[in-house]
């Protein structure tokens, strides 16, 4: 019995679509966070959206960090749209998505 479910299981992995593998498409953004950092730096209907779309991308990222649900909490919404804005004019990222995951990082790296 378990010779035959081991045989069906090898089967199965042989068919399964290449699909299954990682690819190399972009994932669908939403808003202002497929535009560049000098898009939401350029006038203050875009950094209210763009200050908006961070608070969310900042607060679904903490929902789902399995380690820790509080980055951020050790300082303000100011400090942290002055250090994704930091992360954009200094090169770090083209994009204000990459800018506020970057940003994200370091601070949860710096226990912020």
């Amino acid at each position: 019995m378990i010779k035959g479910l081991l045989s069906v299981a090898a089967g199965l992995l042989l068919i399964m679509p290449a699909g299954a593998q990682p690819s190399a498409t972009v994932a669908r953004t939403f808003g202002i966070d497929g535009m560049s950092c000098a898009f939401w730096l350029s006038g203050p209907m875009q950094a209210r959206d763009g200050n908006a779309w961070i608070l969310g991308y900042w607060a679904a990222s903490n929902r789902l960090n399995a380690k820790n649900h509080h980055v951020g909490a050790q300082t303000n919404t100011d400090a942290i749209f002055k250090a994704v804005q930091d992360a954009c004019q200094a090169g770090l990222a083209l994009s204000l998505q990459d800018a506020t995951a970057d940003t994200y990082v370091r601070f949860e790296r710096d226990g912020k």
